[in-house]
């Protein structure tokens, strides 16, 4: 277990590859929400190895994928290197969506992606921040 809530196999690539390299700073803020949101958040995506990414239809900057940091510490550059960065929670009722929404912000997730079954969380510092955009 990474935390009370939370293990390692949840945010392994989905393809069976074995990438779980996912960003403890998002484990901690996805914690502090579960802690807050008193009940369960199921994890549906967390890491991706590029071969997943592509067959899923995510971005080639996905947040999904691994990042580095820069050299100089002051953010992240994209690349297949050290830590992913986001993780989809299920959110299927509007009622979970918006308390589950609360609390993230809360906890210090700045970029929420919002769909119809799910919200998409980044820690992302090379993207921008306080945002949040809808999955048609």
């Amino acid at each position: 277990m990474m935390t009370k809530n939370f293990s390692r196999s949840e945010f392994e690539c989905e393809c069976g590859c074995g990438e779980d390299r996912i960003s403890s700073d998002l484990i901690e803020c996805l914690q502090l929400a579960r802690d807050s949101f008193g009940k369960g958040i199921t994890v549906n995506s967390g890491c991706r190895c590029p071969d997943r990414n592509k067959k899923v239809g995510g971005s080639p900057t996905s947040s999904h994928l691994l990042k580095t940091r820069n050299v100089n510490g002051t953010g992240w550059k994209g690349g297949i290197q050290e830590t992913c960065v986001a993780a989809d929670l299920k959110a299927t009722n509007s009622k979970d969506r918006f308390q589950l929404i609360s609390v993230l912000l809360e906890s210090g997730i700045r970029r929420i992606g919002i769909g119809k079954d799910f919200l998409h969380v980044d820690i992302d510092p090379g993207k921008d921040t306080d945002v949040a955009w809808l999955y048609s």
